[in-house]
């Protein structure tokens, strides 16, 4: 409505003083200066409101966009929180599996060590009796 006014006001020859009494030839509206000054400070308001009520359409129309991001990134936030998750528990099986083989690992070392001192115990004994056999047959 602003911008037709605007051009309708153009193809207007307002602002021609003419004296009290005056008749026009053609029809027309007729002001006083108080409601031309009005009008003029009205459409200036008008104006300024317009171009304030474009910014605030781009403003908005960028905020949405950042909405639509941000939706986007809390997506790919609870994906990584999903593998970080699944990643975890993957770990505490493996650790699992260790303690378990470490219970085994210690039972496995102390068999070995426990045969070991019986082989060294026992290979003394076989030296020995080898060797009282050979003097006991000579």
């Amino acid at each position: 409505m602003l911008t037709l006014m605007i051009f309708l006001s153009s193809f207007s020859f307002a602002g021609d003083l003419k004296e009290k009494g005056f008749v026009l030839e053609e029809d027309s509206y007729v002001f006083s200066i108080e409601e031309a000054e009005k009008l003029k400070s009205r459409i200036i308001e008008l104006e300024s409101l317009e171009i304030e009520l474009k910014s605030l359409k781009k403003i908005n129309i960028i905020n949405k966009k950042t909405i639509d991001i941000y939706k986007v990134n809390e997506g790919l936030f609870l994906k990584q929180i999903e593998n970080h998750k699944y990643i975890s528990d993957i770990n505490d099986e493996i650790i699992k599996k260790y303690n378990d083989q470490s219970k085994y690992n210690d039972l496995k070392t102390a068999g070995y060590f426990t045969l070991g001192i019986i082989s060294t115990i026992g290979s003394f004994l076989i030296a020995d009796h080898i060797s009282d056999s050979l003097i006991s047959n000579n």
